[in-house]
């Protein structure tokens, strides 16, 4: 069960390009390992710890903005207008009416 959970942490996802770990720790699990000795000033490692965030969080801003637009894209092709006109009937959702909780997907 372990080895799933750490398998999902280092696995790249689709929408960001990143791993969890990689959003949280700004590096591979393999090079945060590796890295960890190699600065000897805490300093020097704090200041390049916060530009590597900002460059990947500016990174994966982007990645997600480009992947909300293609699934924009996606999902306006199957949308269609609809001219609504007085007299026609249409579904409402009286949501005062409805059981907290109870209704699931409208």
């Amino acid at each position: 069960m372990i080895y799933v959970v750490w398998a999902n942490i280092i696995t790249p996802k689709r929408s960001t390009g990143k791993s969890p770990f990689q959003l949280v720790y700004c590096k591979d699990a393999i090079k945060f390992l590796q890295d960890a000795t190699d600065e000897p000033d805490d300093f020097s490692k704090r200041i390049n710890r916060i530009i590597e965030l900002n460059e990947n969080r500016d990174e994966v801003q982007y990645k997600l903005q480009k992947c909300q637009n293609k699934m924009k894209v996606l999902f306006d092709r199957k949308a269609r207008e609809r001219d609504f006109k007085e007299g026609d009937l249409v579904l409402r959702w009286d949501a005062r009416r409805e059981e907290k909780g109870k209704h699931g997907k409208f």
